[in-house]
């Protein structure tokens, strides 16, 4: 049966928290607080540690490494059948 109010009308459900849910909810409503609080009081906010441009181009590059190196795998990959694709019709 639900609850009723003073006047006899029902009462409205319980409010329930959007806060997300899990180990690190915690820490994220915590972390949004003060990010909030901060920007309120005007208060500088730095999100993470400082980053250098050296930094940046070093993890740039590490990536376009990675890629590149994956397309030119790919590349002696596809030249390696066709090689022996190749040989298989020399000797058949």
């Amino acid at each position: 049966m639900p609850r009723r109010a003073a006047s006899g009308s029902p009462a409205p459900p319980p409010l329930r928290s959007a806060a997300p849910r899990g180990p690190w909810s915690s820490f994220l409503v915590i972390g949004a607080l003060i990010l909030v609080l901060s920007v309120v009081a005007g208060i500088p906010v730095a999100l993470g540690p400082p980053l250098s441009i050296g930094g940046i181009v070093s993890g740039v590059g590490g990536v376009l490494i990675a890629v590149l190196g994956g397309v030119l795998g790919f590349l002696l990959l596809l030249a390696g059948i066709s090689w022996m694709v190749v040989q298989r019709r020399r000797t058949a």
